[in-house]
């Protein structure tokens, strides 16, 4: 199983990250833990995921639209 955490803010150093890095480590999940960073290839990660969380109060349904669900027409 692995985790991909995408976003720019997961991609630096910020507070946030380390933070995430840190308790991967101390888990013994970081090999299976990859921050990405910044991608602009939304629906083939959506794609490969079994498992999909935005914690987001801005933008809930942007990357749901990005499969193009017919539910979402």
């Amino acid at each position: 199983m692995r985790l991909a955490i995408a976003g720019s803010d997961y991609a630096t150093d910020s507070g946030t990250a380390q933070l995430l890095k840190k308790h991967a480590r101390e888990l013994e999940l970081d090999e299976n833990v990859l921050f990405t960073g910044q991608r602009a290839d939304v629906a083939s990660l959506l794609a490969a995921c079994d498992i999909f969380s935005l914690p987001s109060f801005e933008e809930p349904f942007v990357f749901a639209m990005a499969m193009k669900d017919p539910l979402w027409r």
